[in-house]
């Protein structure tokens, strides 16, 4: 894990792992919202015109965001008023009706 708060974990719910395998997410975003803390994945293998530009590349510009890496795969992009922190737990809600796993975070 990379950031340079060193002891922070994160960790990954079973059902949001196997999500992001199988819609090949290679990042998650973390941020604050006005309804709490959201976090959503992205990646760079959709069809052009879904995806215009290189959104993994837009985050690594940006200072308002810290990078990690988990799993020395997935590119975490931590927004910095959400540190420092311990844990953050990413969850999944899994809708049997659309077949999504909503994904939601804890910050400890």
């Amino acid at each position: 894990m990379k950031g340079e708060h060193d002891k922070m974990n994160i960790v990954l719910d079973e059902k949001v792992e196997k999500y992001m395998q199988q819609k090949h997410l290679s990042a998650l975003i973390i941020e604050m919202t006005p309804v709490g803390c959201s976090c959503v994945g992205i990646h760079n293998h959709a069809e052009p015109d879904y995806l215009e530009t290189d959104k993994i590349a837009e985050y690594e510009k940006k200072e308002s965001y810290e990078l990690y890496v988990w799993k020395e795969e997935i590119k975490v992009f931590i927004e910095k008023d959400l540190l420092p922190c311990n844990e953050i737990s990413i969850l999944g809600t899994y809708n049997p009706f659309n077949k999504r796993v909503y994904m939601h975070c804890e910050i400890k």
